[in-house]
């Protein structure tokens, strides 16, 4: 049953992969913050379990201590998962199973098999925010059995996301939602080219040194370094390059220098459910060259808010960035206005909650 005052009591539970603060969790960082902002400026309790050392201003933090989890993104489709002793995941779903009934709903925000699984086992709901697409066999068999018994449960961002799990996948559609005050746009911009993500490969760095090669063009390269052997790999091919590896930034610091690009680089490898960094830079009026993979032809209005060409042809993707120019900055803003701010991120948040429990 709803709370009698409509203010939801929320358990959010993060990422294990690593602490609020790391970068290592990636986008979901950005949309757990953004989440919070969102709903406690609605009026609703949030409180946040995280791996210990987790920095999060202004929203409750309960953090947990254990090992941290292997990230869902594994070489093999077939690998199985796994969870060390004394798992920080496991000891955060113990947490949230003896709290459960202090709290309307619980919302898991971290990709990993143990929590869709408990799901069923839980007296108060446990929504999953999804924040990938498919990864891995053993996870997406649960995930689907998820959306079967309980459908209003598993939220999703993109159509597309959704399909890498099965065709009609039953879900709950929902609104990413950003803070537009703290991205400042910008009119002008600098000859410069910039990408943002975590260094792994399925991100495309490769192809963003080759663009900057080619163009002549500097590079500002922004994200947690997760992949060293890969990030060593390129530096060394293209050492004469130039770039600034400025590493994971906070939201201030990334826009500061976002803003300033001609435009972001989105050369992805793979089946990207949302990629928080394309509407951070539409938000600074910084239009997105990339690949129509994923959720790209989803967000980036081809031909005005950037340029997407085939999957891995950088020829094309050179080719596109040469007429950035012709793109208006200001249409690249007024689309995540419309689209991504917070107010629509809360409306969603809360009709998905509503929704689920009065199906309950």
């Amino acid at each position: 049953m709803a709370h009698p005052t409509s203010h939801y009591r929320i358990l959010c539970l993060f990422s294990a992969v690593g602490a609020i603060g790391s970068g290592n969790g990636g986008g979901v960082e950005i949309t757990l913050r953004n989440v919070c902002q969102a709903l406690r400026k609605r009026g609703h309790h949030l409180e946040v379990l995280a791996p210990h050392a987790s920095v999060l201003a202004g929203i409750p933090l309960i953090p947990i201590e254990g090992n941290l989890q292997e990230s869902a993104e594994l070489p093999n489709r077939k690998d199985p998962v796994s969870i060390p002793s004394n798992a920080v995941l496991a000891n955060m779903l113990d947490y949230a199973f003896a709290q459960q009934r202090n709290y309307d709903v619980i919302i898991n925000f971290g990709y990993d098999w143990l929590p869709f699984y408990l799901t069923s086992y839980f007296h108060t709901p446990l929504l999953h925010y999804v924040n990938m697409s498919s990864q891995t066999e053993v996870l997406d068999d649960m995930i689907r059995k998820v959306a079967q018994q309980f459908p209003l449960q598993l939220g999703m961002q993109t159509q597309s996301q959704a399909d890498t799990f099965a065709p009609n996948l039953p879900h709950f559609r929902l609104t990413k939602g950003f803070d537009l005050s703290r991205y400042h746009y910008l009119e002008q911009s600098e000859p410069c080219l910039a990408w943002a993500g975590r260094i792994i490969s399925v991100k495309g760095l490769k192809d963003a040194f080759i663009v900057a090669d080619r163009l002549k063009l500097p590079l500002k390269i922004m994200g947690a370094l997760c992949d060293e052997t890969y990030w060593n790999q390129i530096t060394a091919d293209y050492s004469h390059v130039s770039y600034r590896y400025l590493e994971y930034l906070e939201t201030e610091d990334f826009q500061a220098e976002l803003r300033t690009c001609l435009a972001l680089l989105a050369p992805i490898k793979w089946e990207e459910a949302f990629g928080n960094v394309v509407a951070e830079a539409f938000a600074c009026g910084v239009p997105v060259v990339g690949y129509q993979r994923g959720s790209l032809p989803e967000l980036v209005q081809d031909g005005k808010t950037g340029w997407l060409v085939e999957p891995d042809n950088v020829e094309a993707l050179i080719q596109a960035v040469q007429k950035v120019n012709k793109l208006q900055r200001s249409d690249c803003r007024a689309y995540v206005e419309e689209h991504h701010s917070l107010e629509a991120m809360a409306d969603c948040y809360e009709n998905w909650i509503q929704t689920v429990l009065d199906h309950r």
